[in-house]
């Protein structure tokens, strides 16, 4: 899914460049991918923050 810049824009404390390097790590491979690190992401940092974008992202789409 690709976020506007408008909602990007209002959430400045969210690091989008890491997320999109995050994804582009494991969509294409580049090297052996730390499990553990993986793991840590999507147990801690996803759910936190699909919760806290999930209003902006609906509002984005209206």
């Amino acid at each position: 899914m690709h976020l506007s810049d408008r909602v990007q824009d209002a959430c400045p404390s969210v690091a989008w460049k890491n997320i999109r390097g995050f994804r582009n790590f494991v969509a294409h491979g580049y090297a052996e991918i730390d499990r553990a690190i993986a793991w840590k992401v999507v147990i801690e940092d996803i759910p936190s923050r699909a919760a806290s974008l999930s209003d902006l992202i609906s509002t984005d789409n209206d």
